[in-house]
């Protein structure tokens, strides 16, 4: 039982209907990255999340020098995982240890709390989630008194669900706005209040979905640009915050952009109470109202609301400028969003993205030391598990952007995948796709790196950088402690296809200044003679 769990008396309750109407993520994703490769029941596989416990022993000493050897392990084995556990700063303050092993070929730690490193002995680090409190449901046996909304099969959280799965979920959760996969072996069902949570945990439902625990959360997203004060890349006088730039890429039809994030330039809700009263109580009113509705349409209104007016006249048109240089580089002439002027973000976001245009536009490179990124990954690749690396982008500037009073370095060296997020919107039958993940060495917040970009590759390797997407919010992640606590994990939204189908235009950065003693082809021997410095 996790800690403080809080069991409550549920009022009877009514389940909404269910429309027949499949979901879309309105993607490009292969069908070779969606989850369609599901085994039955005969070909059951099995999750194996095994604790692992503390240990007295003094063989690699103890305090400091303990702590400096478990952090020079390479290999994780049956020997030493007592002793990592109990040594290394990334367990060692955990409640809850698990080495998981996953049906799908992944050995990962999973931790109760946020960790220092992304790897411990050659094995990466996960986030054991915990729900809102335990669903009413855990203690009885799985219901099949549903069977056509249930996930037939088994699922992979290394792949993108199907439609069919969307709809599945949302039709068992009829109050809910998205879904939560966790690599760690977990699923999270997000409701938009704490009301609509607490009346789905008094529904009967499987508390077991395609092998996957049930957990029910609240839906809570910080956004990650922040106030011109801090000093980020891009600002907007009238909005008063900042975000990184993007990328710098050239379209299918030949113009040049730069990519930056939405939500940084235009009025976003917040999450009030009064303003999630209101939005609570037109749902229910809608869906009370939708009973009186032609039972032929074969859909009914949704859940959580939606807004018709389009808000992108809020943004089109905006002048940026580069706040190291305040020079203008350009206005925003495409925007991929419809932002709700009620409901809070995530809602209306299909994206978080927008392209900036004009005759100015900067340069943009990595910095020194970074590959250049020079495609885009492939979806496929990052699910898998290759590795990944954050990164600001820098206008050609020759400033690097630095965040005071928080422990985040200019450039994220390492980023491990957590799992995929989808947020959908039942009128317009489509969901939103995003990939979860969290970087090293970063326990706190990121506030101004929106639209920094996560690549697949290796930082300070020789090769190509590839970019898998952008940084657009962070949440707070509920975790097996005691006393509760959120880990900090990031997310970043797919990206449109038109935008992956575009080429990247990155300059390389700039090349270190090579000191040579030797004499070279075009080297005049009558300037003098050139001496080493010493003592």
């Amino acid at each position: 039982m996790p800690p403080n769990a809080v069991h409550e008396t549920c009022p009877p309750s009514k389940r909404q209907k269910t429309n027949h109407i499949p979901y879309s993520t309105h993607l490009s994703i292969e069908n070779t990255d969606r989850d369609f490769d599901r085994r039955p029941e005969s070909g059951r596989r099995e999750w194996k999340h095994r604790l692992i416990p503390k240990t007295n022993s003094t063989e690699w000493g103890a305090g400091q020098n303990a702590s400096d050897r478990a952090g020079l392990v390479s290999e994780t084995n049956e020997y030493n995982e007592r002793l990592l556990r109990t040594y290394h700063r990334s367990l060692s303050k955990s409640d809850v240890v698990l080495l998981v092993s996953s049906p799908f070929g992944d050995r990962f730690w999973s931790v109760s709390r946020d960790a220092a490193d992304i790897k411990v002995g050659g094995l990466f680090i996960h986030i054991t989630p915990l729900g809102y409190y335990p669903t009413t449901q855990l203690l009885k046996a799985p219901r099949t008194f549903f069977p056509q909304l249930t996930i037939d099969g088994y699922i992979n959280p290394r792949k993108f669900l199907t439609d069919a799965d969307l709809h599945s979920l949302q039709a068992l959760f009829p109050e809910s706005v998205g879904a939560r996969i966790f690599i760690s072996g977990f699923l999270c069902i997000l409701f938009p209040t704490v009301t609509t949570l607490k009346r789905a945990n008094c529904l009967e439902f499987p508390p077991e979905i395609g092998g996957l625990p049930v957990l029910l959360d609240i839906a809570d997203f910080t956004l990650t640009a922040q106030d011109v004060e801090s000093g980020a890349a891009l600002a907007d006088e009238e909005a008063k915050s900042t975000a990184c730039l993007g990328l710098k890429i050239r379209l299918p039809d030949g113009t040049t952009a730069l990519t930056t994030v939405t939500h940084a330039f235009i009025p976003n809700p917040s999450r009030c109470k009064f303003n999630l009263r209101i939005a609570d109580w037109i749902t229910r009113a809608i869906n009370a109202l939708s009973q009186f509705r032609n039972p032929l349409l074969g859909h009914e209104a949704p859940a959580f609301g939606k807004t018709h007016q389009s808000r992108t006249d809020d943004i089109i048109g905006k002048e940026l400028r580069l706040f190291t240089t305040n020079a203008a580089i350009g206005k925003i002439t495409r925007c991929y969003d419809n932002p709700s002027r009620i409901l809070p973000y995530p809602s209306g976001y299909h994206h978080d993205l927008s392209l900036i245009q004009g005759n100015a536009l900067p340069d943009v490179m990595t910095p020194p030391g970074y590959p250049p990124i020079s495609e885009w990954a492939p979806h496929s690749e990052v699910l898998a598990g290759a590795p990944l690396y954050a990164t600001a982008m820098n206008a050609k500037t020759q400033r690097w952007r630095v965040i005071e009073g928080e422990k985040v370095p200019s450039v994220v060296e390492n980023a491990v995948l957590l799992g995929s997020q989808y947020f959908w919107e039942r009128e317009a039958y489509r969901a939103d796709v995003s990939l979860l993940w969290r970087t090293v060495d970063h326990v706190d917040s990121a506030s101004g790196y929106s639209g920094s970009v996560l690549c697949t590759g290796v930082p300070g390797g020789s090769g190509q950088g590839k970019a898998a997407l952008f940084q657009n919010f962070e949440a707070g992640l509920r975790v097996w402690n005691n006393p509760p606590m959120f880990a900090n994990i990031k997310g970043g939204f797919l990206l449109p296809t038109e935008i992956r189908n575009s080429v990247i235009v990155a300059r390389d950065p700039q090349p270190q200044p090579q000191y040579n003693t030797l004499p070279q082809h075009s080297r005049l021997w009558t300037h003098g003679r050139r001496s080493l410095s010493g003592p």
